[in-house]
């Protein structure tokens, strides 16, 4: 499935929703508004200062940065409708840090949490872009590098309590209609907090998270309000930290994320709780260690889908270790109301395991289309839908899909208890199935006993359940 090149119009007349004008600098012939924030020569913090540019910059206008580095010892918190860009020199030449010594104070978590379940406690970030209700924004960051090295720089209240002093996330975005676009970013972290044992060690929780309001589990969406925008996430590295880059509680909204690379992350590009959105993860290089390289999650306690979301996944370069998948889609929303939430295409994606989970997983996933996809290595499977019976998964397609060069432990292809109704279609080469679902057909490939799931395999899903929980924010 390919997407054309398409203006915000064309798009919004195609899917139904809402255009939104791509940031304009400048009229034609005009110079667009600079507002330079001079790097300072010493180590001192620069948050007022790029607070105060990012506030006074108007539409289309842009704030600069110089080459050098920038230190940062409060988060910069924008609370305006803020229309405009914040650049650097190159995200090798200009870099923003952490002022060593400092402990990044937070926000209230009630902003984040508006149900007031945590009012009082606060959360840290480097960035927030908390764009008013019922405002507009269209933010725009590019060619600079955070780099945050402190193990513990998290200075909120919540972080010491839920997240042993990391950071709760570089860069924070709400707001109801909001434009997104990060471009020629570099976001490293470490692995040297040791009390985040769970965390593997990451000082930094989040990369990048934008958001509608009520990000985590809005009783009934009655205090939460989805974000409805375009959202651009390209050439962009992150790495070392538990989430690399977190798009979620969204309504009639378009996500690209084309062309970026995530390194020794938990979930690279999770996206979680869509309505009537498009998304599309195109030509990144993922590597992942736990949970998913690349993970869609409908239904995960954020704002509850109603409607159904497309989902594009091609050309990746992926590589899964120690707990995670490559691709996992889960479709929690339909297995709690039947209402299909999830329209998927997986293709063309070159998957390297060393990992107890498996390839590409399906959970909760009907009528998804898995083709021309090649998996080596060693996992659970190369491809396993609905493999614990729960996880309904129905008319998927699973066609051309290389996966006989993976040694499973199950087996290459596992279609499981809970799968009805799906084909699987060999190629030049016969893969290998597992079919213990119901009315499946399968067509030019080996149908094999596979291997029974024993402790191991059981132990490899507890550890998933714990994982996801982390996706969903403090546990009330």
């Amino acid at each position: 499935m390919k997407w054309p090149c398409m203006t915000g119009t064309i798009l919004a007349a195609l899917f139904g929703l809402t255009a939104f004008p791509a940031l304009t600098l400048a009229k034609a012939g005009t110079p667009a508004v600079i507002h330079r924030v001079p790097c300072p020569a010493t180590e001192v913090d620069s948050s007022t200062a790029i607070q105060a540019a990012l506030e006074a910059a108007g539409v289309g206008e842009i704030v600069t940065l110089d080459a050098g580095t920038y230190y940062l010892a409060n988060p910069v918190w924008v609370r305006t409708p803020f229309n405009g860009a914040i650049r650097g020199a190159g995200k090798d030449r200009t870099f923003i840090k952490v002022l060593p010594g400092a402990r990044i104070g937070g926000v209230p978590i009630s902003i984040l949490f508006p149900d007031n379940h945590y009012s009082g406690a606060s959360l840290s970030t480097l960035f927030y872009f908390d764009i008013p209700m019922g405002q507009t924004g269209d933010i725009t960051a590019s060619d600079f590098s955070l780099l945050v090295t402190d193990p513990a720089p998290g200075g909120g209240t919540g972080d010491e309590d839920w997240f042993n002093g990391a950071l709760f996330s570089m860069v924070v975005v709400t707001g109801e209609t909001v434009n997104t676009a990060f471009e020629r970013l570099h976001l490293s972290a470490s692995t040297n907090n040791a009390a985040n044992v769970l965390d593997h060690g990451f000082n930094v929780r989040y990369g990048i998270l934008v958001a509608g309001r009520g990000l985590y589990w809005p009783p009934d969406n009655a205090f939460g309000a989805p974000m409805t925008g375009t959202h651009k996430l390209a050439q962009v590295d992150l790495e070392n930290m538990t989430f690399g880059y977190d798009n979620r509680s969204q309504k009639d909204s378009v996500i690209k994320v084309e062309g970026n690379g995530f390194t020794n992350v938990a979930a690279g590009p999770l996206i979680q709780d869509q309505e009537n959105s498009q998304v599309a993860i195109t030509s990144n290089k993922l590597q992942a260690w736990a949970m998913a390289a690349a993970y869609i999650i409908q239904g995960n306690g954020g704002w509850w889908p109603f409607r159904t979301s497309t989902y594009v996944l091609e050309h990746n370069d992926i590589r899964a270790t120690e707990w995670a998948d490559g691709i996992a889609i889960c479709d929690y929303a339909f297995l709690s109301d039947g209402w299909i939430k999830v329209a998927t295409e997986v293709s063309h994606n070159t998957l390297s395991l060393d990992t107890n989970y498996g390839g590409i997983y399906l959970g909760g996933v009907q009528g998804a289309v898995v083709a021309n996809n090649k998996v080596s290595g060693q996992g659970l499977a190369g491809i396993y839908a609905a493999p614990w019976g729960w996880d309904l998964v129905g008319k998927g397609i699973f066609k051309a899909n290389q996966v006989n060069q993976l040694a499973a432990s199950v087996a290459p292809i596992w279609l499981g208890s809970g799968s009805s109704s799906c084909y699987v279609i060999g190629g030049n080469a016969s893969a290998n199935v597992l079919d213990e679902g119901t009315g499946n057909v399968l067509t030019g490939v080996n149908r094999v006993p596979g291997q029974p799931v024993g402790p191991a395999v059981s132990d490899a899903m507890k550890r998933r359940s714990d994982m996801l929980k982390l996706t969903r924010g403090p546990k009330r």
